[in-house]
């Protein structure tokens, strides 16, 4: 998938964590990474297997 401008990209035990300044560039580059794993031809419900966003926020600053 495509990772857009000054983004990062990493992963953390069982989770790809992306962090950058821009959310802009990092919502886009999740959404990359989220499309590029779509699981096609298959039952969604039954095959849940995949990448998924499910948690957003914000860095603490200090």
């Amino acid at each position: 998938a495509k990772i857009v401008g000054n983004v990062k990209v990493y992963v953390k035990g069982d989770d790809v964590v992306v962090e950058g300044i821009d959310i802009e560039e990092v919502g886009q580059t999740a959404a990359n990474i989220e499309r590029a794993t779509k699981i096609r031809d298959l039952d969604r419900r039954v095959f849940v297997d995949g990448i998924y966003i499910y948690e957003r926020g914000y860095a603490d600053g200090g």
